[in-house]
């Protein structure tokens, strides 16, 4: 077994869609497209400036097999409830076909949850 494939981690590859929200307007809801396997690691950190505060931002890469195809905007979510949102494409960072190991590099971005409300208050949680 290979240092990458002990790294791989089983992940799912996320979609959305519109949903009545029954007060009629819509939410959106995020669903299972599909499950495969990645390595997410680290690139870097680093402190910025939004606004009038400063933020940690953190970029990764996430490597998968070849011919997973991950496109620039799609939303990963880890085994542990992480979602990262792909910043690149898979086209553009691949081994060549005479390679040992088949894989292909997006980068990514981690997001955060939208905060749910309270039903009755109408209060961020």
């Amino acid at each position: 077994m290979s240092l990458l494939s002990e790294r791989m981690r089983p992940v799912s590859i996320m979609t959305f869609q519109c949903v009545d929200d029954g007060e009629g307007g819509t939410d959106t809801a995020m669903s299972v497209e599909r499950e495969v396997q990645a390595a997410i690691v680290i690139e870097q950190n680093a402190v910025v400036n939004i606004a009038d505060h400063k933020e940690l931002s953190r970029s990764y890469t996430i490597i998968t097999p070849k011919g997973t195809g991950l496109e620039f905007h799609r939303v990963i979510r880890d085994e542990k409830g992480r979602c990262f949102r792909v910043t690149s494409d898979a086209a553009d960072r691949y081994t060549p076909g005479g390679a040992s190991f088949q894989v292909e590099a997006v980068s990514a971005e981690a997001i955060e949850a939208v905060p749910e409300k309270d039903s009755e208050e109408g209060e961020v949680k």
